[in-house]
């Protein structure tokens, strides 16, 4: 376990703190085993029918607990399990880090999942028909459709609207990956954005695209490394993902603020790819557009609005913020589960409402150069206000 090197070593440039902890716990317990064996054993062997009868009475109760949970799926635990096979089933690869399976199709709790032949949930990518119009939409899970079947997700169900408003064909791109940040996001559009042949790229941003993603590629052995492997045996219990669900979100951030997320290594990467897409796109004559990609506020979102306001003044792209489009909503109504809080399929088409009625106020779809960038962003960060101000 010692020859283990962690994705952050930290101590002696070999482990992360937490392994660091456990094998200095380890270590302490053989200490203690060699310098106190004797006594010890004779001791546990005394209570040795009692010391039994707890641990199989504790076990049977784990078990008979962790068994109930798992068949009621009490606030939708299932999640962790599901989510860690998807991410089983990626491929690695050197610059995207992980993709999906090509040419695959998998069942994730409710929703059937087929990806195509560039590993997009999506169907195959034709010739585009002189009249048709693209929109290449570039984002994570939530852009992926995370439990919502197919149909539902707001990628295909923008498609419908907008054709019958255009009168004309309109087909939608969903290149969206669980756990994508801003910087895979650059590089898959970069793979494929010239066989897509987009005519409106959209980035759906959201608050944890300033994570750093692993700066090599996604290892399938590392599966049987000890650290992951225990990992991956404990995150089969209900019971332990309760536990590290809680811990995870019950904890309040006290660091984040604007000032720390903008001037995080996180947000640098993520608004120099930013500048990036922006970049290939006007080389293009293509417009672009990020969409902030959030529910509910807090102080994490709004320090990356004002980031990528900031970006739109210097690049002249508009930045839609989903914010009002939820404000009314009751949370439980519009996510997975109480665990699972990625957008439902009622999400998804409020998703799709207000990104086709932010698309025709801006006049974006009807003018690539869209010299009014910078008024509607005014404007819409007004209404924003506005909204914040009435609640």
């Amino acid at each position: 376990m010692a020859t283990h090197i962690s994705s952050t070593p930290v101590v002696l440039d070999r482990w992360s703190v937490m392994y660091a902890a456990m094998l200095a716990t380890l270590f302490l317990c053989a200490l203690f085993l060699f310098l106190f064996a004797g006594p010890l054993y004779a001791r546990v062997h005394a209570w040795r029918y009692n010391i039994c009868l707890i641990l199989i009475s504790s076990i049977f109760a784990v078990g008979l607990s962790d068994v109930i949970l798992r068949s009621l799926d009490l606030f939708g635990m299932s999640y962790y399990r599901i989510s860690n096979r998807y991410e089983r089933n990626m491929l690695p690869d050197p610059d995207l880090i992980y993709t999906h399976t090509p040419n695959s199709t998998e069942i994730y709790g409710n929703a059937e999942v087929h990806i195509n032949s560039l590993g997009m949930r999506d169907r195959e990518v034709l010739d585009k028909k002189p009249d048709e119009y693209r929109i290449l939409f570039l984002g994570d899970s939530v852009t992926f459709g995370w439990g919502v079947a197919e149909d539902q997700i707001f990628v295909r169900r923008l498609e419908s609207i907008l054709t019958k408003q255009m009168g004309r064909p309109v087909h939608t791109f969903n290149s969206g990956v669980g756990s994508y940040n801003t910087e895979t996001e650059w590089e898959l559009l970069k793979r494929h954005g010239e066989k897509l042949d987009p005519d409106l790229v959209v980035l759906m941003y959201v608050p944890n695209d300033i994570t750093i993603r692993a700066q090599e590629p996604f290892d399938p052995s590392a599966e049987w490394r000890p650290p992951v492997l225990v990992g991956w045996v404990l995150s089969e219990s209900w019971i332990y993902s309760a536990i590290t669900h809680i811990g995870r979100f019950g904890r309040a951030s006290t660091s984040d603020t604007q000032e720390a997320v903008l001037s995080s290594y996180g947000w640098e990467l993520s608004d120099r790819a930013i500048r990036a897409i922006a970049q290939w796109c006007e080389n293009r004559g293509i417009p672009f557009v990020t969409c902030l990609a959030r529910m509910d506020d807090n102080p994490v979102s709004d320090a990356i609005l004002s980031g990528l306001l900031k970006a739109d003044t210097e690049r002249s792209f508009p930045v839609f913020d989903t914010l009002p489009w939820f404000s009314t909503m009751d949370m439980r109504k519009i996510t997975n589960s109480f665990v699972d809080r990625h957008p439902n399929a009622d999400a998804h088409a409020l998703y799709a409402e207000g990104i086709a009625a932010s698309l025709k106020d801006a006049q974006i779809m009807g003018d690539y150069r869209y010299p009014g960038a910078k008024q509607f962003v005014a404007n819409s960060l007004l209404r924003t206000m506005r909204t914040r101000d009435v609640l």
